[in-house]
């Protein structure tokens, strides 16, 4: 195959990804919140027996709740930990359905 002009094949590998490529999505106040709380909440189970939280399994569990909720309850949680507690004792603790 010859070319007539000079050829960058980097320069074509480039446009035919930039043609497929997916447009970034905007990231949600709520998306953000909890990408907040499993930072939280995996830091702390770094080391132990449990695994690390996943963003699906946060998402379960905080879905009752509001924006203004989970606002409130991320400054609640934070400061039990700031009070020589832990953050995902006082989460798991908070969540959990009381009978």
């Amino acid at each position: 195959m010859e070319f007539k002009e000079p050829y960058n094949l980097y320069e074509h590998i480039n446009n035919i990804c930039k043609q497929y490529a997916k447009p970034r999505r905007e990231i949600k106040p709520r998306e953000e919140l909890l990408e907040k709380f499993k930072d939280e909440l995996n830091t702390e189970r770094i080391g132990s027996k449990y695994r690390p939280v996943s963003m699906g399994q946060l998402r379960r569990k905080l879905q009752p709740l509001s924006e203004f909720d989970l606002h409130a309850f991320f400054s609640q949680c934070k400061d039990y930990q700031r009070r020589n507690g832990s953050f995902g004792r006082y989460f798991w603790w908070a969540i959990k359905i009381k009978k």
